[in-house]
């Protein structure tokens, strides 16, 4: 009897887990690639340097993948107990003894292992994925459009104490650049600096950028009415910065979403504090339910040819995952007891379960 049940115990977790690793792996490219080119064509008005958007599209699908495990492992269950019923093997294992309530108990690891993912990658890595989204996001939108150089246009930078030309710019990797007779003035320290040529180097790690020239001039006191103070100088290489994102660099992040899950317990007098904490526990609970769901819409008649059960799984997790979001935001902006944000999608969906387990019991069995 133990052996016959560790049999069909592992039957039935195998067929899912393979299912499961499916379904994540398609999944995953579909929203990877849509977030690339999303990020590509925000990057059209938005200043990111080349490495940031690899950076920001990886962030994203990062940010994202709590919800395609959870879609991915719905549709892995409805999938393969709904195969096992076109089969007949569900059916004779029903016949067995075999419950909906042993259906769960079996593939239980699975799930209290996912719920655990889900739980602390909600609570601890996703408020920090949030985090450098926005910081990589607003460090973009206020670096000034200089750091990417133009050809034969006079451009002003550093409050317009410095002003750059140059009549050949041509790019290179990694969003460095490079320049042939570069014009420099730099009204702060009265100097004007002509170079043969030069590159814009773009340093990946603190994103600041610096001017090398190469073979040139520098001549100081130029705005002087005597000629006899401006000096000359040459040099065969010199370089100078010209930004640093420090200036720019984001002290405070306002989102919730950004922030820890340690600070918004430390806040949680604050409305919005614990909406956003009651968010994020509710993201694996709704695991729990959308997999007890799954259960139940993949029983379906062996001699039934047509089955949509995959694409009433598809559409109840997306509503599913709305109604959390419409309830944080809903109570974000109301008056409303900010419990019902926790209890209302949950038991919108507990009552649902219920509902498709009266009409599949009544149908099938």
């Amino acid at each position: 009897m133990i052996k016959r049940n560790v049999i069909i115990s592992s039957l039935i977790s195998k067929n899912i887990l393979i299912s499961f690793l499916s379904f994540l792996t398609i999944f995953s490219l579909i929203i990877f690639g849509n977030q690339f080119f999303l990020v590509l064509k925000q990057s059209l008005n938005t200043n990111f340097l080349g490495y940031e958007i690899f950076n920001i599209v990886l962030f994203k699908y990062l940010r994202d993948v709590n919800f395609i495990i959870i879609l991915s492992f719905s549709l892995s269950v409805i999938y393969s107990l709904n195969r096992m019923y076109k089969t007949s093997e569900i059916v004779c294992l029903r016949n067995g003894g075999l419950s909906d309530i042993e259906i769960f108990k079996i593939i239980s690891h699975v799930v209290s292992t996912l719920f655990l993912v889900l739980l602390l990658s909600t609570l601890f890595i996703s408020p920090e994925i949030n985090k450098n989204i926005t910081l990589i996001t607003d460090k973009a939108k206020t670096r000034p459009d200089f750091i990417f150089l133009r050809e034969a246009v006079f451009q002003n930078f550093e409050n317009k104490d410095l002003t750059f030309y140059a009549s050949e710019v041509t790019e290179t990797s990694e969003n460095n650049q490079r320049f042939n007779d570069v014009f420099l003035y730099d009204n702060h320290r009265n100097r004007l600096i002509l170079s043969e040529k030069g590159i814009k180097k773009i340093n990946p790690i603190s994103g600041s950028v610096d001017l090398k020239l190469i073979d040139g001039k520098i001549y100081n006191n130029v705005n002087l009415p005597e000629s006899d103070k401006t000096s000359i100088s040459f040099f065969k290489e010199f370089t100078i910065n010209i930004y640093s994102d420090k200036e720019n660099s984001v002290n405070e992040i306002d989102s919730f979403e950004a922030k820890s899950s340690l600070n918004l317990f430390e806040n949680r007098n604050n409305r919005e504090s614990i909406i956003e904490l009651i968010y994020r526990f509710s993201v694996p609970i709704s695991m729990v339910i959308m997999t007890i769901l799954s259960i139940y819409l993949s029983k379906t008649n062996p001699r039934n040819k047509k089955n949509f059960s995959l694409g009433f799984g598809l559409i109840l997790y997306l509503i599913y995952y709305n109604e959390l979001l419409y309830f944080r935001d809903i109570e974000i902006n109301s008056e409303i007891d900010l419990y019902y944000a926790f209890i209302i999608p949950h038991t919108t969906f507990l009552i649902l379960l219920f509902m498709i387990h009266y009409l599949r019991k009544k149908t099938l069995f």
